[in-house]
C-alpha cells in the first residue's frame, strides 16, 4: 500500500510526496520523498529505477528524507545461524528496527530490496529556508 504525504513547514511551504507503491506497481517501483539539492523541492523518487532524478529539474543532486533500515532473511539457514552464534547483534538490530518504528507516518516495505523505509513526522530540512522544521503527515493512502 502506498501513501500520499502532506510536506509542511513554519516558513510556509508546502508539498505533496508519495511513499511506497500501488498493488500494480509492487516489486517494480518504491517511491520514497527526496529532497532535491538544485531546485530546493520537496520531491518523490522511485529508488528502484537506475538513475535518481529529480522530476522537477532532472538533476542528481537529491537526499532521501527518513531513515531505511535492511531487515534480515527470515527463515533460512543464515538466519539460525546468526541468532544462534550473534544475540547480541540480533539485539541490537532489533534496537535499530525499534527506534525506526518511532514517530513514523510514512512507511514502507520494499521487497525488491529488502529494506524498511520510515519517514519521521517532524525535524526534517526544510529545502525552502532551510531549517529543521519539515514535518510530514498522511495525506491520503492508496492501493
Amino acid at each position: 500500500m502506498g501513501q500520499e504525504l502532506q510536506v509542511i513547514c513554519d516558513c510556509g511551504y508546502s508539498a505533496k510526496a508519495l511513499c511506497g507503491s500501488s498493488r500494480r506497481q509492487y516489486g517494480h517501483v518504491f517511491n520514497y520523498p527526496h529532497r532535491c539539492k538544485s531546485c530546493d523541492q520537496v520531491v518523490t523518487i522511485d529508488v528502484l529505477s537506475s538513475s535518481h532524478l529529480c522530476p522537477s529539474c532532472g538533476s542528481h543532486d537529491v537526499v532521501a528524507y527518513g531513515k531505511s533500515l535492511p531487515c534480515k532473511p527470515r527463515g533460512t539457514l543464515f538466519t539460525k545461524l546468526f541468532d544462534s552464534f550473534s544475540r547480541k547483534a540480533v539485539g541490537d538490530y532489533n534496537e535499530a528496527y525499534s527506534a525506526l518504528l518511532r514517530n513514523i507516518v510514512g512507511q514502507g516495505f520494499c521487497s525488491a530490496t529488502n529494506t524498511m523505509y520510515g519517514m519521521p513526522d517532524q525535524n526534517q530540512l526544510c529545502p525552502s529556508c532551510k531549517m529543521v522544521t519539515l514535518r510530514f503527515g498522511i495525506a491520503t493512502l492508496y492501493d
